[in-house]
């Protein structure tokens, strides 16, 4: 984006290869290409004239009405990809709908476990509520809290940590505490986590894995996502529509979700990492957009990735725990196994289910930026009113 000074009165606002965006005539624009699919989609070059002195409603209607078409035809664009995708997508449609609407629970002779990787007790207490409502619905059986407080860096919370975890555990019979072994090599220590469930998991098991920093749980819809990973065995795993996870804030963004001026939210390149998993103000933005748009964020479309995603809260069933547990050894790790080398080199099915709506709060690079996020974002939701059910 190009500033021209044509007078002292008037500014010529010169923008071309991307998205521009305004909230306010006296605000900075903030301008940043779109790449989506290894591919760079153009607005075609625009100039406008803005005044200075006066007008200023006007020229601002003027220019936010030009700015709302260009972006509108470039989410057009964009959302008719995933639909009718290139053969080098990295998202795309997998199937349309999945019919629950009058489901009231999960089927019978289903198992559902919720595994929680448990590091530390604030983010915890906020998740706690959900699995307590599910189980109470006859919706989850199991609820395993994993120990791993001891990567928490801040060593003097560890004990408190620990502490709070085991007191959730004798508050409930349906809460075990599960400790893996910390003398393995880094990788195989996550591995145990999916050890144990290819031990002991049924066929008709459903083990969902949750990270401890899932805050926000749309608990309404979570026997339509239970039932939809126990029917689809050709699936490896689905994945939540999650709140602040890279590949799913693009996925939310292609499909209008997310509009341009919260963030703008790129295909991390190769699925990992990307602008959001770095960024506290986008983190941010997006938490802030998503409690006070919450109904924005449902759709009923299933949506499948080629590539690495963040597994901040998957779920897979008892008939591929033991192939999930193999993934999760000598492939970089537990989420590289699962989704880059499964996708990759073994033609596997992962998908998100976006009927399922997560919020994940923050990843530990957003946590460096700036400190405070944590405490800010819990206080987001700490003071959410919405009621949020389908």
């Amino acid at each position: 984006m190009a500033f021209v000074a044509r007078n002292p009165d008037e500014l010529q606002v010169v923008f071309f290869g991307g998205v521009l965006m305004s909230e306010a005539a006296d605000r900075i624009f903030n301008f940043c290409p779109l790449i989506c699919f290894g591919h760079i989609y153009f607005i075609h070059f625009v100039s406008i004239v803005i005044t200075r002195s006066g007008h200023q409603h006007s020229w601002n209607n003027a220019v936010h009405k030009h700015i709302m078409s260009a972006e509108e035809k470039l989410l057009k664009n964009l959302s008719e990809s995933l639909y009718n995708p290139s053969k080098d997508a990295k998202v795309f449609l997998y199937s349309p709908k999945y019919g629950c609407d009058n489901v009231k629970t999960v089927k019978a002779d289903v198992k559902v476990i919720w595994a929680v990787i448990a590091v530390k007790r604030a983010r915890l207490d906020f998740q706690e509520k959900y699995w307590v409502k599910l189980h109470k619905n006859k919706i989850v059986n199991d609820v395993h809290l994993w120990d791993f407080t001891w990567t928490n860096a801040n060593q003097s919370e560890r004990e408190k940590d620990l502490e709070a975890i085991r007191t959730k555990v004798s508050n409930y019979d349906f809460v075990t505490l599960h400790r893996p072994n910390r003398n393995l090599p880094a990788s195989y220590i996550w591995a145990q986590f999916y050890k144990h469930y290819a031990e002991i998991s049924s066929d008709n098991d459903v083990v969902v894995k949750v990270d401890d920093d899932i805050i926000f749980v749309n608990a309404s819809e979570f026997k339509c996502f239970v039932n939809y990973v126990h029917e689809k065995q050709e699936v490896l795993t689905v994945s939540a529509n999650v709140v602040n996870n890279g590949v799913v804030a693009h996925i939310q963004q292609l499909l209008g979700i997310v509009p341009f001026n919260v963030a703008t939210l790129e295909y991390p390149k190769g699925g990992k990492l990307g602008s959001l998993w770095a960024s506290a103000e986008k983190c941010f933005s997006l938490h802030k957009y998503f409690t006070e748009h919450p109904d924005n964020f449902w759709r009923p479309d299933i949506i499948r990735y080629k590539e690495r995603m963040s597994i901040n809260f998957i779920a897979f069933s008892g008939r591929r725990a033991k192939e999930v547990f193999v993934l999760t050894q000598d492939h970089g790790g537990d989420e590289a196994g699962i989704t880059a080398f499964a996708n990759t080199q073994m033609g596997a099915t992962n998908v998100v289910y976006m009927r399922l709506v997560v919020a994940h709060a923050s990843f530990g690079e957003q946590d460096k930026s700036y400190p405070k996020l944590n405490d800010k974002i819990l206080t987001l939701y700490q003071n959410a009113s919405f009621i949020y059910e389908h």
